[in-house]
C-alpha cells in the first residue's frame, strides 16, 4: 500500500455497495460482503469508510476531510495505520 499522502496515492473501498457498517459508540462492527467477514472497530474506522465514499479518493483530499487543512504529523500517522489496518482486513486498497 502507497500511504505516502501523495496526489497520486488513491485509495477505495473494496466493495463499497456490499460494506455494512453499524455504530455502537466509540466503536462499530464493519461487515466485508467479499469475504463475508466481520469486524469490530473503532468508530474512526468507520469515520474513514464514509468520508471514502463510493469512488476513488486521493489520499491527500481524504486527509483533508477527516484531519483538516493543517494535519498534525502525528494524527497523520495515526490515519495511516487505520488505512493500513482496513487494508489488511480486505476493506479498502490503495492504487
Amino acid at each position: 500500500m502507497r500511504l505516502d499522502g501523495s496526489d497520486r496515492c488513491f485509495l477505495e473501498r473494496v466493495d463499497p455497495r456490499g460494506q455494512r457498517i453499524a455504530r455502537f459508540g466509540d466503536h462499530c462492527m464493519l461487515f466485508n460482503a467479499v469475504s463475508w467477514e466481520t469486524h469490530f472497530a473503532s468508530a474512526h474506522a468507520a469515520d474513514i469508510l464514509e468520508a471514502m465514499g463510493r469512488s476513488k479518493i486521493a489520499r491527500a483530499e481524504l486527509d483533508e476531510r477527516l484531519l483538516g487543512a493543517a494535519p498534525e504529523a502525528s494524527e497523520r500517522a495515526e490515519l495511516s495505520k487505520l488505512l493500513v489496518g482496513l487494508e489488511e482486513l480486505g476493506l479498502i486498497t490503495a492504487t
